[in-house]
């Protein structure tokens, strides 16, 4: 017979297996159910970073600003007055050279004026000896009546002071005349009535110009003048004339022209609101062709006024609706000012009262500031143990209060 193999000593080694399993899941069970739960820990406070600007030292002046043209103060068309073609032109007389006061620029041809001259001359000259034939035959007159012993005053005819009067009548009319025909001659050249610069020269040589036609612009280089629109708050400061006043242009960086505030119109223009100012610069071709102040140049004008109380300048950005102010106190807290404003521009403003020397000005970091706010001012030591939590600056929102 064949013996039969069984697994019967087997099972027991299975079971055991099983249950060390089963024991093992039910004393990790056990351990996650009585285990004590963590100490919960509230979070610091976040204290946002912010930047700051420190109020600087007050100053009782201030800084407007306008741009125009430079333009120059005398500007004068050169016309014709007499008739007549065109025989000489200066090299010197082309749009945009120089040129000096007296300096011949144009002839226009004399021959008929030198014979017009003579001819007044000559009739000049026949009235004059006509007028001393007459005052002769006057005195001889009176002579002759006193010689015949004639009694009583002599009338004008016998003393021939008609004849007398006619001619000096006719010297007088001579000499206009003579002073007429001078003039025309003189007139025959143009010349330049002060130095300048030629701006523009429409006429030609050999061409017929009639009295009355336009032979050319120059503008006098003895001063230059900058028309500057201004508001009426702004000219309001700019009480009476002398000012200093500094030109900028960014066609020509880092040169700087002085100039003087020269009058503030007394109305204000209907079309933009604005009034002008007129600021004047001294010789302004008189430097090196590296620094001149070009007519027709575009320029920034900085007017320096000064104020009857000192005032504060800080960035506009600074200033939030409803004209406030946030300040960082030394408690490291936002403070809400409200500020005494004088005036302002694009860029700056300028304060009578609300802020101090030496105080933070909060620039930008807080989207919704709230008075006792604290927070953490960029660059300073003394704040940067208040929270590990850096938040980025943010720019100001214009519209929070």
């Amino acid at each position: 017979m064949k013996q039969t193999i069984t697994d019967q000593p087997a099972r027991p080694i299975l079971l055991t297996s099983i249950g060390v399993l089963v024991l093992s899941i039910l004393v990790l069970i056990a351990a996650n159910v009585f285990r004590s739960s963590p100490e919960k820990r509230s979070p610091k406070p976040l204290v946002p970073l912010v930047s700051t600007l420190v109020a600087p030292k007050p100053s009782n002046m201030i800084e407007i600003q306008s741009q125009g043209v430079v333009r120059p103060q005398h500007q004068t068309e050169l016309y014709s007055e007499v008739s007549g073609r065109v025989v000489d032109l200066s090299p010197s007389f082309e749009a945009g050279a120089f040129v000096k006061a007296g300096e011949r620029l144009l002839k226009i041809e004399d021959t008929d004026y030198i014979a017009n001259l003579k001819a007044a001359e000559a009739e000049y000259a026949r009235a004059a000896a006509a007028y001393e034939q007459a005052l002769e035959e006057t005195r001889q007159a009176e002579k002759d009546w006193e010689i015949l012993g004639r009694k009583g005053q002599a009338n004008d005819l016998a003393l021939k002071k008609p004849q007398l009067a006619q001619a000096r009548a006719a010297v007088k009319s001579a000499k206009v005349g003579l002073t007429r025909a001078q003039k025309e001659q003189e007139r025959t050249e143009i010349r330049a009535p002060y130095d300048g610069l030629i701006a523009e020269r429409p006429v030609q040589f050999g061409q017929f110009v009639s009295a009355g036609s336009v032979l050319g612009t120059i503008y006098g280089t003895d001063a230059a003048e900058v028309r500057l629109p201004v508001t009426f708050e702004e000219s309001m400061l700019l009480k009476g004339q002398g000012h200093s006043v500094t030109l900028e242009s960014e066609a020509m960086p880092g040169i700087q022209w002085p100039a003087t505030l020269h009058r503030v119109d007394n109305r204000i223009r209907e079309d933009n609101r604005m009034v002008y100012l007129t600021v004047r610069v001294a010789s302004p071709y008189a430097d090196t062709r590296k620094s001149q102040l070009p007519f027709g140049l575009y320029v920034t004008g900085t007017i320096a006024a000064q104020t009857s109380a000192p005032i504060y300048k800080v960035p506009r950005t600074a200033l939030r609706a409803k004209g406030k102010l946030w300040v960082v106190n030394t408690g490291s807290e936002l403070e809400l000012r409200t500020p005494d404003v004088l005036y302002k521009d694009k860029t700056q403003v300028y304060l009578q009262s609300g802020l101090e020397k030496g105080e933070q000005l909060l620039l930008s970091g807080v989207g919704t500031p709230l008075p006792g706010m604290k927070v953490r001012v960029s660059g300073d030591v003394n704040n940067r143990g208040l929270t590990d939590n850096h938040a980025a600056p943010q720019s100001i929102d214009p519209n929070n209060n």
